[in-house]
């Protein structure tokens, strides 16, 4: 008998990704700012695709020009207020000192040091720019840039000095041991530390960058007389024109992109249009979200769970009630308990627990075997541990340290 391995012919069966999948599978991972991105990518390496950019719609991700940020304004005050190279530089060095909020950042010895100037003149030319705006930039402590501000405004006499060299004190709250070193009233310190509380700590600040705009929702949910409908924004979408080319495998690519493109838009429609459907009592004003899975979504959709999951995790949708992700819009739901065992709504779970808590008998405090007990005999079905989880998220300690609480009363 021969031992030696042989070849055998042997027949399986397994799924292949082809290339049109995994472009499908892929598409169906992006919101539409980043499909418009791929296709703009796209564009540019086939002859035979051309791209309708998204036209202005209900709702536009179009960004505000920002305003300067504080280097810019300041870099801007330079140029104004110096002539000379050597101050002009001196000042720029300045410049990259300043922190974000204003101050500088290292000393004057420092800087001077490192471009090879004289203290002094560092010094001189640091005096100026702690006038330009906003008021109080370039100072050297909380004190000095207080100070510039209250002398910008006529408040700096020498009660608000002596104020603010021993802002240590104030921190500390002794009041009658500053009036004492002060020579003045508690009531003169009140006053002037009343101007003090209207000044910026951190006039930096004014002129950071302002925070980019939300991202445009890729859907839009609008009521009509025969209920909500659903529809893809415009003002996010690119579309696809198919060029004439000699090139017919670039042509054949550009048509398999543009069905891919379709099937994504028209999954997307079809799964927020079921989700929305789900929670047409939550957009007609009701309190809670009913919790939906991704099973009952593939279920009433015909789609598979990877899909709905792959969908609901990219996009967003515009409700009358807010911007939501699709996920977020499915809710959050426990399992019920009985025949149907339909989902319970986290906030009516959350809602229930804390009305068993607040009712209890506080020198006999509920532990979180009997909530979950007490729970399950409503329909709501919750392990311990998850009773024990939600009681911690809404601030309520454990059974015993209640009863501690109770008892220290």
């Amino acid at each position: 008998m021969t031992l030696a391995p042989t070849p055998r012919p042997r027949q399986s069966q397994r799924l292949a990704m082809t290339p049109q999948l995994r472009q499908a599978i892929g598409l169906l991972k992006l919101d539409n700012r980043a499909l418009s991105d791929a296709l703009r990518k796209a564009e540019k390496t086939n002859p035979c695709i051309s791209l309708r950019r998204p036209v202005a719609g209900v709702i536009t991700d179009q960004v505000p020009a920002a305003p300067d940020d504080l280097t810019a304004h300041i870099a801007q005050q330079i140029r104004l207020a110096f002539d000379r190279d050597d101050e002009m530089s001196i000042a720029y060095a300045l410049l990259e000192a300043l922190e974000p909020w204003g101050w500088l950042g290292a000393s004057v010895d420092t800087i001077a040091q490192g471009i090879g100037k004289a203290p002094q003149q560092v010094d001189a030319i640091l005096k100026h720019m702690q006038s330009f705006e906003p008021t109080g930039v370039f100072a050297r402590s909380l004190s000095e840039c207080l100070a510039l501000q209250a002398d910008e405004l006529g408040l700096l006499d020498p009660l608000m000095r002596d104020l603010l060299d021993h802002l240590d004190m104030i921190a500390a709250g002794e009041m009658d041991a500053l009036a004492r070193k002060c020579g003045c009233t508690r009531k003169d310190i009140s006053t002037r530390l009343a101007a003090l509380r209207g000044l910026d700590p951190k006039p930096g600040l004014q002129l950071a960058a302002a925070p980019p705009p939300p991202a445009a929702p890729d859907l839009l949910v609008t009521g009509t007389p025969d209920g909500w409908h659903v529809s893809l924004n415009a003002a996010t979408l690119t579309e696809i024109e198919i060029l004439p080319g000699l090139d017919a495998q670039s042509r054949r690519d550009a048509e398999q992109l543009n069905r891919a493109v379709a099937r994504r838009n028209a999954t997307a429609l079809t799964v927020a249009r079921q989700i929305v459907a789900y929670q047409a009592g939550y957009l007609d004003g009701a309190a809670h979200l009913v919790p939906v899975t991704l099973s009952q979504l593939a279920a009433a959709t015909g789609k598979h769970e990877s899909t709905v999951s792959r969908v609901t995790a990219a996009l967003t949708v515009q409700t009358p009630r807010s911007v939501l992700s699709l996920r977020t819009l499915m809710g959050r739901g426990l399992r019920g308990i009985g025949a149907k065992g339909a989902a319970i709504p986290v906030a009516r779970f959350e809602s229930r627990l804390s009305a068993l808590i607040k009712a209890e008998n506080p020198n006999q405090p509920i532990s979180d075997a009997q909530l979950a007990r007490a729970l399950a005999a409503e329909g709501i079905g919750a392990q311990r541990r998850t009773v024990a989880k939600y009681r911690a998220a809404l601030g309520f300690p454990p059974a015993h340290k209640r009863r501690q609480a109770s008892g220290s009363k």
